[in-house]
């Protein structure tokens, strides 16, 4: 089995002092809740920083990433898909005015902007955005499996002896930003660990 591991670079709290020493993590938590119970969601688990010492000097709390993501309940839905999180959202907006008057929205994604929650007017040729980013989980490309983190769509890919996650590919054709890299849990599982910038 692989498991599919997402690292956010640690985001502490500004102090206005800094660290001297690096501090040690403390033991991961275990794993939250999948966030959807069938077509790929997302679980986490975090850390904390201990033992760091403040001073006004340069340095460093701890290194590496306070939170992990982990890709869960692959499986397809009984009786297939389901209605998706921007459905549900989208239709949410059905009722309110926009524009001074009133539409039926549907589901649309963004190709410029992926992790948003845009709405398509129905019968009409523009979209609106509703949200800047939607749920950490939310699909963000059309039958592939590649899921939104923090605003960024990133594809998971499975198969053979590892997996890897690329951000998704942007029109510009950047490459993925983030450090990737192959390692085994202590449960002897290997995985793929990417710190985002």
């Amino acid at each position: 089995m692989i498991a599919v591991y997402l690292s956010l670079p640690y985001d502490s709290t500004d102090t206005g002092r800094e660290m001297t020493t690096e501090g040690e993590w403390g033991p991961w938590t275990s794993w939250s809740a999948c966030s959807r119970s069938c077509d790929t969601g997302l679980a986490y688990r975090i850390r904390r920083c201990h033992n760091a010492r403040l001073s006004s000097d340069s340095g460093a709390e701890c290194a590496g990433s306070d939170k992990q993501y982990q890709a869960c309940n692959r499986q397809e839905c009984p009786g297939g898909r389901g209605e998706d999180y921007r459905t549900t959202e989208c239709r949410k907006h059905n009722r309110n005015f926009y524009g001074g008057r009133r539409y039926e929205w549907e589901a649309f994604i963004n190709p410029y902007e992926r992790c948003e929650l845009a709405c398509k007017a129905k019968h009409h040729r523009y979209y609106a955005r509703f949200q800047k980013t939607v749920e950490d989980g939310t699909t963000c490309k059309h039958d592939e499996d590649a899921l939104c983190l923090a605003g960024k769509c990133l594809e998971l890919r499975f198969g053979g002896k590892g997996a890897t996650i690329e951000e998704a590919g942007e029109t510009n054709g950047n490459a993925a930003r983030g450090r990737h890299w192959l390692q085994t849990t202590p449960d002897n599982e290997e995985c793929v660990t990417v710190t985002l910038r």
